[in-house]
């Protein structure tokens, strides 16, 4: 397990254990959820329920506790586990940790990038995610994407970005800025770079998805949207620009 899922579900199965009423079972469940490793021995299991706020643990019948959660429960050689069933159980219990795991997974992405100004906007979409705010996490993890391809253009492909801009609108002024390029909508912007082979035909129907997604969470609707669909859209944005053009120039 991940230094960051553990800490972040230990946290969160802290708050899960004492804001619900709980069985014995349960508050083992979340605690080998929890644990630092896939199997937990008796010791460190009672251990960690001490750590999360279950000083009781001491005095129960650990094994005769786990051995009840059949289907949920797996005993190893080594100790305790948790099921596929188990690891679903925990989640009902604890799905908080979820978006935690999510969280997590994300930030570990951006440690790889150079360029400050798209990390910057990485890391602020993925507070957003924590916090349960899925349109800004869309909106905000565009705006850094677009930032990133902006900056690419400027520092390597603006004659031609302009010339094929010109050809295809000749009205079009020559961009110098962030803001001149700006002046294009995005989708026109999404097409030039494509035509310039800076990004593939695939990738660019990749982000005309993503840019789509973030235009619905950008104006007042009734759209909703769950953890699993933002990270999506995350995920779409480093594999296709973060990671191959966020770098420092």
């Amino acid at each position: 397990m991940n230094w960051w899922r553990t800490l972040a579900t230990r946290e969160s199965a802290k708050e899960a254990i004492h804001s619900q009423p709980l069985t014995q079972l349960e508050v083992l469940i979340l605690c080998l959820d929890a644990g630092e490793n896939e199997v937990v021995s008796t010791k460190d299991l009672v251990n960690l329920a001490v750590e999360l706020g279950v000083a009781a643990a001491k005095k129960w019948n650990i094994s005769t506790v786990l051995t009840r959660g059949r289907g949920l429960i797996i005993r190893e050689p080594e100790g305790w586990c948790l099921s596929s069933s188990g690891k679903r159980r925990a989640a009902e219990l604890n799905p908080a940790s979820l978006l935690q795991e999510t969280s997590g997974e994300l930030y570990e992405c951006t440690k790889g990038l150079e360029n400050t100004n798209a990390k910057q906007f990485l890391e602020e979409a993925i507070k957003c995610l924590d916090s349960g705010c899925m349109r800004a996490s869309v909106v905000i993890s565009w705006i850094g994407a677009i930032s990133v391809l902006y900056q690419l253009v400027l520092k390597k492909h603006l004659a031609s970005f302009n010339a094929e801009a010109h050809r295809r609108n000749p009205k079009w002024k020559n961009a110098q800025s962030f803001d001149d390029l700006a002046n294009m909508k995005e989708c026109d912007f999404l097409e030039v770079v494509c035509a310039l082979s800076i990004i593939g035909k695939s990738v660019k129907q990749e982000l005309e998805a993503c840019l789509k997604l973030r235009n619905g969470c950008g104006h007042p609707n009734s759209l909703v949207l769950g953890e699993l669909r933002v990270k999506a859209h995350i995920e779409t944005l480093i594999n296709n620009v973060f990671r191959p053009f966020g770098v420092r120039f």
